[in-house]
C-alpha cells in the first residue's frame, strides 16, 4: 500500500486476489469444497452488490434517481444489480454463517474470501466521505465526495466491479464432476454452476456500456486515487528539514487547510462560530501564501530553463502571474474586511489556523532563510533554484506542494465568500456608527452593513498551476 490508503490499493489487490486461473482445488471430502466455495462466493457477491447498490443510488446523494433520465451507464448499472439480486438469491438457499465462522480449507474458497474483504475495506474507505442522513440521504464530509458520487467515477468502479465477476464466473465451468455426491451437494453444485451463470450477465450491461461510452483511462486513475478521509497529523517540520520534507509537510497542511474550509463553508449563517476575525486571517494568511507561491513558480521557472525543459518554462511563466493575481485579490479582500465587523469577534476558526500554517511552510519553502517565520516578512531574499531544485527530477515535488497549497487556497476562498453570503442573510455584518453610511438598527457603536458594503466582501482568487 501507500503512505495514504486509497482506493486503488483494495481494487488492486481484490483483482490480484482473483487472477486467473482460479483453479478448482481437488475435494477433501465430498462436496465440501462446493459448499465452502458457496459461502465465499455469496460473501463476494453480497459486497459487489452493495458497490453497485451505491452506485445506482450516487451514493445516496439521488434516492430518487429512478425519476431521473438514465443514461447507458446508469441502466447497466440497474441491470448489474439486478443481476446480482438473482445470483445471490440462488445462493441463498442455505445459511452461509456457520461456513463464515471457520477459515475454509479449500484455497479457492480462501482466495475469493480474500477479494471479499478488500472490497469491504474498498468500501469503509468510501465511506468515510459521507455521513448517513435522515431519509436514505447522505452528507458529504470531505471534498472528495462529490468526486466520488459523479458518474465519471460511478461508471469507472462500475466498469472494475464487473470485471472482477466476470472473473469468478468462469468457476462455473471447472466445477468437477465429483462421484459419491449427496443430494443436497449435488444441488449445491447445481446451483453454483447457475450463480456463476447470473455473474457472467451481470458483466454484459456494463461491456455494452463501455462499447457505447468508454471508460476514459483518467476515470480510472482518479477512481484509484480516491484516498481515506483521514486528516494527515499537523505537521511542522525543524527548520533543518530538506525540501522533500517541507513539500511533504506543504501537501498535508493544504489537506487539511482544504477539509476545515470544506467544514467551514458548510457553516450556519446563524453560527457563533463565524467570526470577523476568523476571515481576516484566513484573508492574511491566503495573501501571504499566494505570494510565496508566486516565488516558487518564478523560481521553478528559472530552474526549468537552467535544466532545459522550455515546455515547462512557458507553463510555470503563466501560473507565477496568475499566483501575483490572487495575491492582490486576497490583500483587497483583506483590505474590504478590515472596514466592517461581525456580531461575533475574537473567534479564530480552525480554517484559520491552518491556513496560517500553510502561510509559514510556504514561506520556508520559498525563502533562503530555513527559519522564515510570518514575523519575518516578504522582504527577504528568495530561495534559489540551485537549492530548490538541485535536480530536476526534484521539480515535480515542488510543483505538487504549489497545486496543494493553491487548491487549498480557493477552497478557503469558498468558504469566506459562503460565510460572508450568510452573515449578511442575517444582518450579522457590522459598520461603526461613526462612519456615516449605518441604517437604522443600531448594535451598540454598531449597525447593520448596508448591501453595497456585504456584497463588495466575496472574494475568489483562484490561480492555477500545472498538474
Amino acid at each position: 500500500m501507500t503512505g495514504q490508503p486509497v482506493l486503488g490499493d483494495f481494487l488492486t489487490a481484490a483483482h490480484r486476489h482473483l487472477a486467473s486461473p482460479l483453479a478448482w482445488t481437488a475435494t477433501a471430502a465430498p462436496g465440501r469444497d462446493i459448499e465452502e466455495v458457496t459461502s465465499s462466493l455469496l460473501r463476494l457477491i453480497t459486497i459487489i452488490g452493495r458497490y453497485t447498490s451505491d452506485i445506482t443510488t450516487a451514493f445516496g446523494d439521488q434516492p430518487d434517481r429512478d425519476a431521473q433520465p438514465r443514461g447507458t451507464w446508469s441502466r447497466a448499472a440497474i441491470q448489474t444489480l439486478d443481476d446480482l439480486a438473482s445470483a445471490s438469491a440462488t445462493l441463498a438457499y442455505q445459511n452461509p454463517t456457520a461456513q463464515a465462522a471457520a477459515q475454509a480449507t479449500s484455497i479457492l474458497a480462501r482466495r475469493i474470501d480474500a477479494a471479499a474483504i478488500s472490497l469491504t475495506a474498498g468500501r469503509d474507505l468510501l465511506h468515510t466521505h459521507f455521513t448517513p442522513h435522515l431519509g436514505g440521504r447522505y452528507r458529504h464530509r470531505s471534498t472528495w465526495s462529490a468526486v466520488i458520487a459523479s458518474p465519471p467515477v460511478s461508471r469507472a468502479l462500475l466498469a472494475d466491479l464487473t470485471s472482477l465477476a466476470a472473473r469468478t464466473a468462469s468457476l462455473g465451468t471447472q466445477i468437477p464432476a465429483i462421484p459419491g455426491l449427496s443430494t443436497s451437494a449435488a444441488e449445491g453444485a447445481r446451483r453454483l454452476r447457475l450463480a456463476c451463470h447470473w455473474l457472467q450477465l451481470a458483466d454484459a450491461p456494463a461491456r455494452t456500456a463501455h462499447q457505447r461510452d468508454p471508460v476514459p483511462g483518467t476515470d480510472r486513475e482518479l477512481l484509484h486515487a480516491i484516498p481515506a478521509s483521514a486528516l494527515p497529523p499537523r505537521r511542522i517540520p525543524d527548520p533543518a528539514d530538506p525540501v522533500p520534507g517541507l513539500c511533504a509537510a506543504i501537501i498535508a497542511t493544504a489537506q487539511r487547510a482544504g477539509h476545515a474550509a470544506w467544514t467551514a463553508a458548510g457553516t450556519p449563517p446563524g453560527s457563533p462560530a463565524i467570526s470577523i476575525d476568523s476571515w481576516r486571517k484566513i484573508a492574511a494568511a491566503s495573501t501571504a501564501t499566494s505570494h510565496n507561491c508566486y516565488l516558487l513558480l518564478t523560481t521553478l521557472a528559472d530552474s526549468t530553463a537552467q535544466h532545459g525543459q522550455a515546455d515547462a518554462t512557458e507553463i510555470l511563466k503563466p501560473a507565477a502571474a496568475a499566483a501575483w493575481l490572487a495575491r492582490g485579490a486576497w490583500l483587497r479582500s483583506a483590505r474590504r474586511l478590515d472596514e466592517v465587523t461581525t456580531d461575533v469577534r475574537w473567534r479564530i476558526s480552525r480554517a484559520a489556523a491552518e491556513a496560517t500554517d500553510l502561510t509559514l511552510l510556504t514561506g520556508r519553502l520559498a525563502y533562503a532563510d530555513p527559519a522564515w517565520t510570518l514575523a519575518t516578512g516578504p522582504a527577504q531574499p528568495a530561495r534559489p533554484a540551485a537549492s530548490l531544485t538541485p535536480a530536476a527530477s526534484d521539480i515535480p515535488h515542488v510543483i505538487a506542494a504549489v497545486h496543494h497549497a493553491s487548491e487549498s487556497l480557493a477552497l478557503l476562498a469558498i468558504a469566506n465568500l459562503e460565510q460572508a453570503r450568510g452573515a449578511a442573510r442575517h444582518q450579522r455584518i457590522l459598520i461603526p456608527v461613526r462612519s456615516g453610511t449605518a441604517r437604522p438598527g443600531a448594535v451598540g457603536r454598531f449597525a447593520h452593513a448596508p448591501r453595497d458594503r456585504t456584497r463588495s466582501l466575496g472574494v475568489f482568487p483562484l490561480f492555477w498551476t500545472p498538474d
